[in-house]
């Protein structure tokens, strides 16, 4: 057995999401994550008829986002 599964199967941290499920952990719409996922900014793996985005996609997209400070954004 792979390391991978075998590591999937004693944790309970999820390997992959959905792209409702990546929506709702970052805030915003499938709408939005779809486009970004069109745009090239995040990447998917399609399973069947399914688009799932591994973990650590999620978490190279966030580390890649422009920060914005909440001073900045009440000024927008």
């Amino acid at each position: 057995m792979s390391e991978m599964v075998q590591k999937s199967r004693g944790s309970s941290e999820r390997l992959s999401f959905g792209v409702t499920e990546v929506a709702a952990a970052l805030g915003v719409s499938p709408g939005f994550v779809r486009a970004e996922l069109t745009n090239g900014n995040l990447r998917a793996v399609r399973l069947g008829r399914r688009i799932v985005v591994k973990r650590s996609e999620v978490e190279r997209y966030l580390e890649a986002a422009p920060a914005k400070t909440a001073a900045r954004d009440a000024c927008e």
